[in-house]
């Protein structure tokens, strides 16, 4: 499952695991995200990083990481493992996963859900990361339909999107 910046990955990795399902938020796994400069080299992001920075580096999985979790033998029982992130290299990766299911939310919401975070991922909280989030939304959706991706409604209510999710695997 991917989506922009905001449009409630995290959010239902989280609501999925509480209910039972086998899913992993990546953006939680230092061994496969990482922000990188144009070569690739792993770099550490400044705390406050400007438009200019941001227009340098990219957010991206270690493919390596990253055949590891999908090929990770599920608990029994579980049909479905959820992977639920974003990075920029993601869609020379799509090959990796059986199904790529893309949570689209306008910009309004993406900007409401973006200034509204509290805690840890503070990407789209500055004027420059909102605006990197914002430049991008457009073009990730239809890249992702282009490949051939499920787009769904991502604006719904938690509960709506997660049943919806999990209608298209059972």
């Amino acid at each position: 499952m991917t989506g922009v910046s905001g449009s409630g990955k995290s959010t239902l990795a989280t609501h999925l695991q509480r209910a039972g399902h086998d899913a992993v938020s990546l953006d939680g796994d230092p061994a496969l995200c990482t922000w990188a400069d144009h070569t690739g080299q792993p770099v550490t992001r400044p705390p406050l990083p400007d438009a200019r920075w941001l227009a340098e580096h990219r957010w991206i999985w270690n493919a390596d990481r990253l055949r590891q979790l999908v090929n990770a033998t599920a608990p029994d029982g579980v049909r479905v493992r959820w992977l639920c992130g974003r990075a920029d290299n993601a869609l020379d990766l799509a090959d990796l996963f059986d199904l790529i299911v893309v949570l689209h939310i306008d910009e309004p919401t993406m900007r409401k859900r973006l200034l509204a975070r509290a805690g840890g991922n503070d990407y789209g909280r500055s004027e420059d990361t909102l605006g990197h989030a914002l430049a991008q939304h457009a073009a990730f959706t239809s890249a992702w339909r282009r490949r051939g991706a499920a787009v769904m409604d991502a604006t719904a209510p938690l509960e709506v999107v997660a049943a919806q999710l999990l209608r298209m695997t059972w």
